[in-house]
């Protein structure tokens, strides 16, 4: 059982009311607050051992061998303080006290809010209240506020406040919620105040999360899944800035590692929510040599991939031999990213790149462009081009591999970019 300390002054020494004569065998009745009804209290916050009902206390009026009194969580006393000869139940108490709280329980303290109740409301319209007196240092314009009306709850933002005539106008945008009524009885205006003179820390451990403007039932906030314990990770405020100012954001929709398999297929996320798809890899490793990797593409979610009317330009160069290869293909069943170079393929070249991809349906061709790297022997290899698939239909999966043999290892990411 959960006790806390009884409040004074039931530790207290006890004194005949009006003189200073300790109240020697006074006796200290308990009963459930607000009732006749006697409970138990404690000598211990074990409870352990339980006091008699009443306690008669010692020749000094204190509660006899120095004790304590502990009374059980979420059970408010009314203690009944009463001459040494009077009766069970006390007929002619010296005083009594009623709702007694054990110190600090936490059951018996008030519920906390983010709501701060105001003076009573008159209705005006669907989007007014009027508050009698000058309450312009309580309701300040972006402040949210809640009412009770007929209708329900109603949420809103404090637009305007105006005083005149010794009441003042309170004007509330109620859009995404429900229009005050004339069943107006109360309102509560938020704790924090919309002139953004005051702020709440967040706590380690907390959640913050952020409301669309316009739609208050679309919430987004951060995924940290992808953070390594004991990391601390911080986000520049400038880039956010940047980036909004800019009127674009990049958003990770994919990410995988692979060994040893024969392609690396993008199923879901390839959509018109995005206006570019990038892809991103790197630590690939291919399974033979003189190999390029390739990509294809499907209208069809990846139940099957294009292979007519794909067109594609590059650039290769190898610095070990200020070697340049251009190459250009009509009518291809793929798009080669990397193609063989004119020296004898080495197994574990180690390649990286990025691909930006053009797929939504409201242009007649898919586009591609593309930087695909590979160091080997020494050497680095590298591709530049771009490249398109004839197609009127949006493409929605994209497939990257090898021309020969598997990817033996790779990591892959898929974002996608929009421009607004």
């Amino acid at each position: 059982m959960t006790t806390y300390y009884c409040p004074d002054p039931i530790q207290s020494t006890q004194f005949i009311p009006g003189t200073n004569t300790p109240a020697n065998g006074g006796q200290l009745f308990f009963y459930q607050g607000g009732t006749s009804t006697k409970v138990t209290v404690w000598k211990d916050n074990a409870a352990a051992v339980a006091w008699a009902n009443p306690i008669v206390l010692d020749s000094g009026g204190n509660l006899p061998a120095g004790g304590e009194v502990w009374q059980q969580t979420a059970q408010p006393l009314k203690v009944v303080f009463a001459p040494s000869n009077d009766t069970d139940p006390p007929t002619s108490p010296y005083w009594t006290k009623d709702n007694l709280h054990g110190l600090n329980d936490p059951a018996l303290l008030p519920a906390a809010s983010e709501w701060l109740t105001t003076i009573t409301p008159t209705f005006v319209s669907a989007n007014q209240a009027n508050y009698a007196g000058d309450v312009r240092a309580t309701f300040t314009a972006g402040t949210r506020l809640k009412s009770l009306v007929t209708a329900g709850t109603s949420y809103g933002t404090i637009t305007s406040v105006v005083f005149s005539a010794g009441s003042t106008a309170v004007g509330i945008d109620t859009a995404l919620s429900i229009a005050l009524d004339a069943g107006l009885s109360s309102t509560f205006i938020a704790l924090l105040q919309g002139d953004n003179t005051e702020s709440v820390p967040l706590l380690q451990g907390g959640r913050m999360l952020f409301m669309d403007s316009t739609d208050n039932t679309k919430m987004g906030g951060f995924d940290l899944s992808a953070i390594a314990s004991s990391t601390n990770v911080t986000l520049p405020f400038s880039a956010i800035v940047t980036s909004a100012a800019q009127g674009a954001s990049m958003v990770l929709l994919a990410a995988t590692t692979v060994a040893s398999s024969a392609t690396v297929d993008f199923l879901s996320g390839i959509n018109s929510s995005y206006d570019v798809h990038k892809i991103v890899f790197d630590s690939l490793v291919p399974t033979a040599g003189s190999t390029g990797i390739q990509l294809r593409a499907s209208i069809d979610g990846g139940a099957t991939y294009l292979s007519t009317s794909i067109y594609f330009t590059a650039r290769s160069d190898l610095d070990s031999t200020s070697s340049t290869n251009a190459f250009f293909f009509a009518a291809s069943s793929r798009i080669a990213l990397q193609d063989v170079i004119a020296v004898t393929g080495i197994v574990g070249k180690y390649g990286y790149g990025e691909i930006n991809c053009y797929l939504l349906a409201g242009n007649f061709n898919k586009g591609f462009d593309f930087s695909v790297s590979e160091l080997g022997s020494g050497s680095l290899y590298q591709s530049r081009g771009n490249g398109f698939i004839a197609t009127s239909n949006a493409c929605n999966a994209i497939r990257l591999a090898f021309g020969t043999g598997f990817i033996s290892t790779g990591t892959f990411y898929l974002y996608g970019i929009k421009k607004s």
